[in-house]
């Protein structure tokens, strides 16, 4: 699969910039790199997907939710995704994997440095913001309602 040299560049040097550590994996045409958070989470790893006209920027944490869990985790996410103007929360049922996905369109066009700064910040400011409550619900100690009011209460 081809991606965008141009548009690779341009998130580099972003990283670059603002000093992030990053690899580039050329078999996957994948950058991955990390950002600290201030919870419980601790950290979450970011994988910037390039394509020929977009990228995809994941957030990952390394925490899977227990089956047992997933329904009221969704409930959750679905509460927080609603509204949400850039990216989504997802859930994968399989594994309990939770990412927060930003889809940025470069069709004819190279994202401006202040484009990528959101797609790489923003799913790292979500994981910041809802991250204890992700926690709370991933060892059943609040429900999804529960955690949802104490977020959007604080």
């Amino acid at each position: 699969m081809a991606y965008s040299e141009e548009i690779k560049a341009a998130i580099e040097q972003y990283l670059k910039n603002d000093e992030w550590h990053y690899t580039f994996d050329e078999e996957r045409e994948v950058i991955r790199c990390g950002i600290n958070l201030k919870n419980r989470l601790k950290e979450c790893r970011i994988i910037a997907d390039i394509d020929e006209t977009r990228y995809l920027t994941l957030a990952l944490i390394n925490l899977n939710c227990d089956e047992e869990h997933r329904d009221e985790l969704s409930k959750f996410l679905t509460r927080v995704n609603y509204g949400l103007l850039f990216g989504n929360f997802e859930l994968d049922y399989n594994d309990g994997e939770v990412r927060y996905k930003i889809a940025t369109n470069c069709k004819d066009c190279i994202p401006s440095q202040a484009v990528i700064e959101d797609s790489m910040m923003i799913p790292a400011v979500m994981f910041d913001q809802y991250g204890d409550a992700i926690v709370d619900i991933m060892f059943g100690v609040k429900t999804a309602e529960q955690a949802y009011n104490d977020v959007e209460n604080k």
